[in-house]
């Protein structure tokens, strides 16, 4: 129903109405002032601060307003907030329009205060939840026709209860001025719109148009030289590491929706970075990188489509500083790992779609490397410079081929190169590699845990083509390099005496193919130009290239494949072969020079042999050949070698021998051939060396010297026609350092000279087979006769002089100061009793004689003034017995007067009686015997003649 209103009442109702209007109007600044403050703290505990409201005909300020929560803290707060209303257009659209709307110097401070909470949602709460259920469908009728924002700033704080170095970066955004025009929420049109702030001081910009239905935004941003070291707790969660230095600069075009938002025309640059360790780390370096700078240009991020695409990357001067670990694994990796676990994305959802990406093309410009790697343990420096790198296309499509370049100079002594192609999903690379005046002085390093060998000089160069290739489950399929290798002046020398052991001018390995997955290697040729090499037998058997291998860390079952190794052919020019036999001398070296020939069929597979066949010479002219086959790059070495030399003049050895043996060499010739076997183990060799002529020279002073009578040993191995033959026979097992001997085990010639000299005598039993000991004869105490026992030992001892025409014997008699002393008393004893009795007696007969009996008990009372009745009583023995008269005789022996010149003539009556034995019964020239001055003795001196020899 309705109540029309008289007309002629119109008129009185219009002019109440506005007066009532006017009367609320003019008095609305002061009670909002007065009672909106204490509202909102007694309902919501809002602190509201401000001035009284102005309300004009054209404009209403709200001029000094601040908003404090409960307790006081800042929450938003402005200086000036002025709206200009369109009056009349509002009361006939029935919506709010606004001129204009300007708000000056606003402040907004945000804290944090949990996860996901910040102070001023929290204060706002209330205000949300009755709101939330009131909120219409449509946007509120409100059109403004220019907003703008001026002096702006936004503050961000972390306030949770944390540790500092846990709390978010502060985040200050200052200067901010924005402007929109034509806003109308209900209307539809594109917004125009401005902003420019400072972010931590660096200056952002934005400009753009904004629909506000159906939403959208587009237009442009940048940012200018943002230091992002406050930000380092950004990524904390992720990686423990910190920025002291580094800004970013970016510029995009964008583009935002509900249905997604795209970047286009992005541009990113990170200026003067240096990336340092999270906290110090024991001793490694604080640094881990630096960079000039690095942009990426065209960047284009679909946010909609889930695409990344950048059109160039290039980064200047970077440098990284690293330390490889035990494993090989860089020393920043566990840096990277996440602090936290990320969250699961649940089964279906958005993100589990992955992103497509591409990368137009990445340069590297001017970087470097610190690389510390623990090669044995030790961690070595290697300095990576000039490192140039070029990659692109990349993208994540399978099969995706990109271009490869990468260059570098590392130690400033080496150039390494890789180009070719990269693929990354599955991965395959297939590169040229190329290596410049590398050092082989680098892999010493690597190599000393496992040879006795140090590489002093060599330089490496090459080429080959590098083929990695994965399948789709990251499992390799390909693993190949081939190409050629060139070593040149290459040195190596083994440690045990810091003597060359290897060398080369130049080394050229040609069709080199590796394959790393089998760890098969196989080479077509390899040629040595002026190669040495020093092969040696020690004393024990063993071969230096034996001992050159150290023993193994135990370790587990095999993993992969055992390495295998074939080399077809291995040619050798002009080489230099020196043979060391430590069996036939203490340093017996010869060099073996011009060495030709070649090497086939080399092989660490067990059941192949190479083929050997080298010739060469010795002092230019005295032939050499080596022949024969081996394998000695298995667990079971085999070799079965013959090195055979002729007429050597031994005058050539002169340096040696004047060195070690304190000689020259006036004249000689020596032969000898040499033949080893080695199977598993097991080592049999054969040395058959004659030695023609010899003549020693001058005696050469040498501290290194044997000191040895070396005359007296060429007297004692050279036959009558002046040939030492020596042929050394040796077997044994090399596991075991005891050998067993067959006719003579003669190590080294220095040695055999040694045991020659020092055990003439055994050398002598070996002449005739005798076992032996023919260095003494030995007597009966007081007894000068020969023995008959002793006899075989002078027969032996003279048909050993008769070989040795050249050696004469020296013969030294001995006594026992206590056999030999107790048998002439007794014999001078027995002498005087023999005078009282006038007959001759035994004192072995002293129980069947009563005349001795007698004899000898007036001798005992006239000595010692009482009988041996006595003496037995004393020692309770039976007076008359067999004991009691030996116990008498005994004693009157002990007080026989016996000199050292009676000793001394038994001694030499004995080695006169072996002297004439020599002569008279085997016909040795008595010039060739001597009987030296016997001395009587010492407590360690025996019944007994003492053999010498010396040279005729």
């Amino acid at each position: 129903m309705k109540f029309p209103l008289p007309r002629r009442q119109w008129p009185y109702w219009t002019v109440g109405t506005l007066l009532a209007v006017g009367l609320l109007i003019w008095n609305a600044p002061s009670l909002i002032q007065r009672q909106l403050p204490p509202w909102l703290e007694q309902h919501y505990g809002l602190r509201l601060n401000w001035d009284t409201p102005e309300f004009g005909r054209r404009e209403l300020v709200l001029a000094h307003v601040t908003l404090r929560d409960h307790q006081g803290k800042p929450l938003l707060a402005w200086e000036r907030l002025a709206l200009s209303p369109k009056w009349w257009d509002s009361l006939r659209t029935r919506s709010l329009r606004l001129h204009d709307l300007r708000l000056s110097r606003p402040e907004l401070t945000l804290v944090r205060s949990g996860e996901r909470r910040l102070n001023l949602l929290d204060a706002l709460a209330p205000f949300t939840q009755e709101t939330a259920s009131a909120a219409a469908g449509t946007a509120p009728p409100l059109e403004i026709d220019r907003l703008t924002v001026e002096g702006g700033k936004v503050h961000y704080r972390d306030g949770r209860d944390l540790p500092k170095a846990q709390h978010d970066p502060k985040m200050d955004l200052t200067a901010l001025a924005a402007s929109v025009q034509g806003i109308n929420l209900r209307g539809s049109g594109a917004l125009p719109f401005q902003l420019t702030a400072r972010l931590n001081g660096a200056q952002l910009s934005s400009q753009g148009e904004l629909e506000l239905a159906p939403w959208q935004i587009k237009g442009e941003a940048s940012l200018e030289t943002l230091n992002l070291s406050p930000l380092a707790p950004l990524w904390r969660p992720w990686v423990q590491l910190t920025l002291p230095k580094g800004s970013a600069s970016a510029r995009l075009a964008f583009q935002a929706s509900e249905q997604g938002w795209h970047v286009t025309q992005g541009a990113l640059t990170l200026d003067g970075w240096q990336i340092r360790r999270g906290k110090p780390m024991g001793d490694l370096p604080g640094e881990i990188a630096r960079f000039k700078r690095l942009t990426l240009d065209g960047i284009d991020i679909d946010g909609t489509r889930q695409r990344l695409a950048i059109q160039r990357v290039r980064w200047d001067s970077p440098h990284l500083v690293t330390r490889l670990d035990a494993q090989y694994q860089p020393d920043f990796m566990p840096l990277l790992l996440p602090a936290t676990k990320a969250p699961r994305h649940k089964a279906g959802s958005r993100s589990e779609k992955p992103w497509r990406w591409q990368v137009g093309q990445v340069t590297l410009k001017g970087g470097s490397v610190d690389l510390s790697e623990p090669s044995s343990g030790k961690q070595r420096l290697r300095s990576l410079r000039q490192l140039e790198g070029r990659l692109g296309p990349l993208d994540d499509r399978v099969g995706s081929v990109s271009q490869l370049q990468v260059s570098t100079r590392v130690d400033d002594l080496a150039n390494f190169r890789l180009a070719g192609t990269l693929s990354l999903t599955p991965f395959t690379l297939n590169a040229a590699l190329e290596q410049e005046t590398v050092p082989l002085g680098w892999a010493q390093a690597y190599l000393q845990n496992y040879l006795r060998a140090r590489i002093e000089t060599g330089t490496l160069n090459g080429r080959q083509q590098l083929v990695l290739e994965q399948d789709g489950d990251g499992a390799w399929r390909q693993a190949t390099l081939n190409g050629t290798l060139t070593v040149q002046d290459l040195k190596v020398v083994d440690k045990r005496d810091n003597l060359r052991l290897l060398a080369w001018q130049k080394m050229t390995m040609n069709n080199l193919n590796a394959d790393l997955r089998q760890l098969r290697v196989e080479i077509d040729k390899v040629l040595l130009e002026q190669p040495y090499s020093r092969i040696e037998i020690d004393k024990d058997g063993s071969t230096n290239l034996q001992t050159l291998l150290l023993p193994a860390a135990p370790s587990g079952a095999s993993q992969g494949p055992e390495p295998q190794l074939t080399v077809d052919e291995v040619v050798t020019r002009q080489g230099n072969l020196r043979f060391a036999d430590r069996r036939l001398s203490r340093d017996f070296v010869v060099d073996i020079a011009a060495l030709n020939g070649s090497t086939r069929h080399i092989s660490n597979i067990p059941g192949h042999r190479a083929d050997i066949a080298l010739q060469g010479k010795v002092d230019r002219y005295a032939p050499v050949t080596i022949a024969g086959s081996a394998n000695l790059l298995i667990d079971k070495p085999v070799l079965d070698m013959t090195a055979s030399f002729k007429n050597l003049e031994l005058t050539t050895f002169t340096p040696y021998s004047a060195t070690y043996a304190g000689y020259a060499i006036d004249k000689g010739q020596l032969s000898m051939k040499l033949k080893y076997q080695l199977q598993g183990s097991t080592l049999e060799g054969s040395n058959d060396i004659r030695i023609n002529k010899l003549q020693l020279g001058d005696k050469v002073e040498s501290p290194e010297a044997l000191d040895l009578p070396l005359k007296l040993a060429v007297a004692l191995l050279a036959d009558s026609d002046g040939v030492i033959s020596l042929d050394l026979k040796v077997k044994g097992d090399l596991d075991n350092p005891d050998f067993s001997v067959g006719s003579l085990l003669w190590n080294v010639v220095g040695n055999t000279l040694r045991k020659a000299v020092t055990s003439p005598f055994s050398l002598l039993a070996s002449l005739t087979g005798s076992h032996e000991k023919l260095d003494e004869i030995r007597f009966n105490p007081g007894d000068i006769t020969l023995p008959e026992a002793q006899a075989p030992r002078i027969a032996s001892l003279a048909s050993a002089l008769r070989q040795r025409p050249q050696l004469a014997l020296n013969l030294r008699g001995e006594v026992d100061r206590g056999g030999d002393l107790q048998a002439l008393q007794r014999m001078q004893l027995e002498n005087q009793l023999g005078k009282e009795l006038e007959r001759s007696i035994s004192l072995e007969q002293i129980g069947q004689d009563p005349q001795l009996q007698d004899a000898l008990d007036h001798l005992y009372s006239s000595t010692f003034a009482q009988s041996i009745d006595a003496l037995a009583f004393a020692h309770q023995l039976v007076p008359g017995s067999q004991s009691a008269w030996q116990l008498g005789i005994d004693t009157l022996a002990a007080k026989q007067p016996v000199s050292d010149k009676s000793l001394r003539r038994l001694a030499t009556l004995r080695a006169q009686a072996i002297k004439t034995k020599f002569v008279e019964h085997y016909d040795i020239s008595p010039e060739r015997i001597f009987v030296l001055d016997s001395k009587p003795g010492d407590a360690k001196s025996q019944a007994r003649v003492l053999f010498s020899t010396e040279a005729n």
